[in-house]
């Protein structure tokens, strides 16, 4: 670590009930995926690093070990850890385990430390949550100690009855909950144990048994204000002189006890007659679709006398061999198992139970067929101990069709290759939504799934294609043919080159140089095979002007781009050169700066620098020579337009080749729903240049051009293409 970089330490201890200092949200869900973002440049100062530490410690790591008084409280290393900038966006995610003792890269500015252990909206007798919530800065070169302090972040409670209570009424329980969740603990007469639940206005209800009658009470006046980390203790019991029973609540929470009595009448809520429930229902029905799971969907029975009879009768679709009238207390084996082959189940040994109900989670176990869709109607009528019954309204269970949408456009489809393709399911499980292509209707390939984000389905790179060949896609749901669906078609691009991209085909001709006798000639190139049928063109006419002095006319007048001989021995190479020409001439005048790097370049000069063209390569392949003037370097770059749009770009350099050189331009697409109309490629000769702005040049250099001809030339550095090729892939 370099002495000048900032840098914090951050401990977290395991302790309880010490001051609460988290500001996290109640109910936050966590995750244990690793999620590590650039964390390099998020804040606005020069680049420290953070090292993370937790243990069971208090203070810094000399402190002494501070022994946890939960039996359950987690290890270090199971917590997770976050770290978010001062606009809320996380940088890191990662458990501990895979944290300690590596460091982390901040710039200076403020960060938020999040350590999480466990569920915090979990309801039971195991399920401690520990959060340390802390903001903390980084200052640049200076050293941060930072400590946090991670604690029990939801709420311990306890319900003790008294003597009387169970002397009075021997059957008794009571419920802890929380308005907003609907799991709450339950102690029964004999539970000893503490149980957790999240902080907030907590409501305690009691069941007592009077003459085999239960009787049951609510807080319901006032909630009970529980805060994290509170140890919070019920006592319940019986005052006999005022004849009713006696709640007391104790909160503890080492800073202060609150002491609490509520009395509870004796003539409280008599025994209601049984209810039946429907949850996730609307309006009596339910739609379901395969292979989604349906928790709380279910007919709740609520029989504060005890169940005596429960009897469901069932109108289902044909095919589904169900029996259309069920005893659910009395029930043998054979048919539940004929509920639990469609997802049904219910409590076994539901007599005299007070809760019951009848679940309907596993639904989407039953397979889409749309000549027999899954149907049923039930109703249920439950009589209690008592002689009380109800009889449900009619409730209905109806299997829909699963229902994707692809997202498949033209501008997927590339040569070779189909990109990008997303599917949204609108209705179903996107865990087990197939995409297939096929050429010929009859062969289906499955296309590799790259992500799932909520309901959206991210599909990878489909490779090898042929170009322009049509394929077809489909969607099949679960592996379920009976869902598969014809999702549209795209046609693969042409594998489409650039032409005279060999650079074998040139335009000559003379242009005068000196006007007197004797005239004077040079030669021009141009890199086509007539100035009417143009792929490729040069900035030559810069450095190419007539009517000069006859003396060293070459250091006057020359050309940048010419031809050599081909990479294999046959054929043309183009030869791009930097060169530079004087301006004392008798006469005529030369072009400002008087020193040009040599350009090749699609299209023409002066118009438009680019190309017709109707494909998407994904490089460009050639081979070069190069000799550089000084330090220079030359450019190859790509451009692919859709009119003035770049849909994808790529660039090349190098500083020297004395020999043939393969080079490759990987092209990068920034749009996928676009095709491409033209292209633009250009070869510079050089890229440096003097303070003065003139490239790097030398006097009298001598070159071949024109294939082999001969010349001494005021020139730079000198690039040497051949064997153009664009990949697709």
């Amino acid at each position: 670590m370099s002495k000048f970089a900032p840098f914090c330490i951050i401990f977290l201890t395991q302790m309880r009930r010490i001051g609460f200092i988290l500001t996290i949200v109640a109910f936050l869900l966590s995750s244990c995926a690793k999620e590590r973002i650039g964390i390099s440049g998020s804040g606005d100062g020069p680049v420290g690093e953070v090292a993370i530490a937790l243990s069971a410690r208090s203070g810094h790591q000399n402190a002494a070990p501070v022994k946890s008084e939960f039996e359950n409280a987690p290890e270090a290393e199971a917590f997770e850890i976050e770290i978010f900038n001062s606009k809320g966006v996380r940088l890191y995610r990662d458990s501990y385990a895979n944290t300690a003792g590596r460091t982390i890269p901040l710039n200076a500015g403020e960060y938020r430390l999040l350590a999480q252990y466990g569920d915090s909206a979990g309801v039971g007798f195991d399920v401690v949550y520990f959060a340390a919530d802390l903001e903390f800065v980084v200052e640049g070169q200076k050293k941060t100690d930072v400590q946090a302090v991670a604690k029990m972040a939801n709420a311990k409670i306890a319900v003790n009855f008294g003597e009387n209570l169970k002397t009075y009424y021997p059957e008794h329980y009571a419920r802890v909950k929380h308005p907003d969740l609907k799991d709450y603990l339950e102690f029964s007469s004999d539970e000893t144990r503490a149980g957790y639940i999240p902080a907030g206005n907590l409501i305690l209800e009691i069941y007592a048994k009077e003459d085999g009658v239960w009787k049951y009470y609510r807080l319901q006046d006032e909630k009970t204000a529980c805060a994290p980390n509170d140890f919070m203790t019920f006592n319940v019991d019986v005052d006999p002189r005022e004849g009713g029973l006696q709640v007391g609540i104790i909160v503890s929470d080492e800073v202060e006890t609150v002491d609490k009595g509520v009395m509870i009448p004796q003539e409280a809520a008599p025994t209601d007659a049984p209810q039946v429930v429907l949850s996730g229902f609307e309006d009596n029905g339910f739609d379901f679709i395969e292979a989604v799971g349906y928790e709380g969907v279910q007919a709740d029975f609520v029989v504060p006398g005890g169940i005596a009879e429960c009897t469901m009768t069932v109108t289902s679709s044909a095919g589904s061999g169900l029996p259309s009238t069920v005893d659910l207390v009395n029930a043998d084996g054979s048919v539940t198992a004929q509920f639990e082959a469609v997802g049904i189940r219910w409590n076994a040994d539901l007599e005299g139970k007070r809760l019951g109900s009848l679940d309907f989670s596993g639904l989407g176990k039953n397979a889409y067929d749309p000549d027999n869709i899954f149907m049923a109607t039930f109703q249920v009528t439950v009589v209690d101990k008592a002689g009380k019954s109800v009889t449900s309204n009619p409730f209905v269970v109806t299997q829909r069709e699963p229902e994707i949408r692809l997202n498949a456009a033209e501008g997927n489809a590339f040569a070779k290759r189909i990109e990008g393709l997303t599917a949204e399911v609108i209705a179903g499980n996107p865990a087990v939504c197939e995409l297939q292509y096929s050429r010929d209707g009859s062969v289906w390939t499955p296309v590799e799934v790259e992500a799932i984000d909520g309901q959206t389905v991210r599909f990878g790179k489909i490779p090898g294609l042929e170009p322009q060949t049509s394929y077809s896609f489909r969607t099949v749901y679960n592996g379920n043919s009976r869902t598969a669906e014809e999702a549209g078609s795209l046609t693969t691009e042409e594998a489409a080159q650039i032409g005279n991209s060999g650079f074998d085909d040139w335009y000559e001709w003379e242009y005068t140089v000196y006007n007197l006798w004797p005239k004077a000639y040079q030669k021009n190139y141009g890199p086509y095979v007539d100035s009417g049928a143009k792929y490729w063109d040069t900035n030559n006419s810069e450095t190419t002007p007539s009517n000069r002095t006859i003396s060293n006319y070459t250091f006057k007048s020359f050309p940048m781009v010419s031809y050599v001989a081909g990479r294999n021995g046959s054929g043309k190479a183009a030869q791009i050169m930097t060169i530079a020409i004087s301006n004392s001439a008798t006469s005529g005048s030369a072009p400002n700066p008087t020193v040009r790097f040599g350009r090749l370049f699609t299209g023409e000069y002066g118009g438009t620098e680019e190309v017709a063209f109707p494909s998407r390569p994904g490089r460009m392949s050639f081979h070069y020579k190069y000799s550089p003037c000084e330090t220079d370097s030359f450019s190859a770059k790509v451009y692919v337009k859709n009119g003035g749009t770049v849909i994808g770009e790529g660039s090349f350099s190098a500083s020297s080749a004395s020999d043939w050189t393969p080079a490759n331009v990987e092209i990068t697409y920034s749009r996928t729903d676009l095709k491409a109309r033209s292209i633009h490629v250009e070869f510079v000769s050089g890229t440096e240049t003097y303070d003065g702005g003139d490239p790097h040049w030398a006097y009298n250099v001598p070159i071949v051009y024109g294939g082999s001809n001969t010349a001494n030339v005021h020139g730079g550095s000198t690039l040497t293409v051949d064997d153009l090729a664009l990949i697709y892939e």
